[in-house]
């Protein structure tokens, strides 16, 4: 492909967390309305004789008196339910040299490809490493690394992960006619042992303390559809297991 070619790259989010947002509850705000009413008594003057001698006027005091009612107010705020997002679209600083992971070397290629494939092992925010599609692992000896693989796991066109797709996935990475420059972090595994679908062994001809570190950046691939569409199709047209579908570049 052409360097100056824009880059064009739709990646379909299914969010099912977020369908229940489209279906807000009502909001109900209740208002609390203060009537009062003022009462004047007004003042009367009365003039009263009560002997021819005597007089006075008898003046009433003016009085004010305050009823206060209140009544409450019941309003319904209708809220307009939220859409759900189902598409994402991703600007990159620069164009990812493949589509093949075996061949993506600088972040902006990195990033789609750990939104569209996975790694056996996965590292945290602090360096620690976690489960990615092995779900665990255990280290027999210096020379020999047993993986539990993740159950359940398809790859985008519905091809199963199993054993065979990690031994192919290294196998394919050694491979010196391929010669992904990535290789060398590899060379230290001899043998792939599948012992069964969920199970594999890796075999290394030395100890290498960094291994762990290493898988983390090998990405697994289904080897039915690259033996069938060979490196060109994996290429220009990825299949994996990650969180996101590739669909067009």
């Amino acid at each position: 492909m052409k360097s100056s070619k824009v880059m064009h790259l739709v990646l379909m989010l299914a969010i099912i967390g977020l369908a229940s947002v489209a279906c807000q509850p009502q909001i109900i705000e209740v208002e609390k309305e203060v009537v009062v009413e003022k009462v004047v008594e007004k003042a009367v003057e009365v003039e009263v004789e009560a002997a021819p001698e005597i007089a006075y006027v008898e003046v009433e005091k003016e009085v004010e008196v305050e009823k206060v009612v209140q009544v409450e107010v019941t309003r319904v705020v209708e809220v307009a339910p939220t859409q759900v997002p189902t598409t994402l679209t991703v600007a990159l600083s620069a164009e990812a040299e493949s589509m093949d992971p075996f061949f993506v070397y600088q972040q902006s290629g990195g990033s789609i490809m750990e939104a569209v494939f996975d790694t056996l092992v996965a590292m945290d925010y602090d360096g620690s490493h976690v489960p990615g599609l092995a779900e665990s692992w255990n280290v027999v000896d210096d020379t020999t690394i047993e993986l539990i693989l993740r159950q359940g796991v398809m790859f985008h066109n519905g091809e199963p992960f199993n054993g065979e797709a990690v031994k192919f996935s290294i196998e394919r990475m050694l491979d010196e006619e391929l010669n992904s420059a990535l290789r060398s972090n590899f060379t230290s595994i001899e043998e792939v042992e599948v012992v069964d679908d969920h199970t594999v062994k890796l075999h290394l001809s030395s100890s290498d303390g960094s291994i762990f570190d290493k898988l983390t950046g090998l990405f697994i691939l289904p080897p039915k559809y690259v033996a069938e569409a060979g490196d060109t199709g994996i290429a220009t047209e990825p299949i994996g297991t990650g969180p996101f579908k590739f669909v067009e570049w």
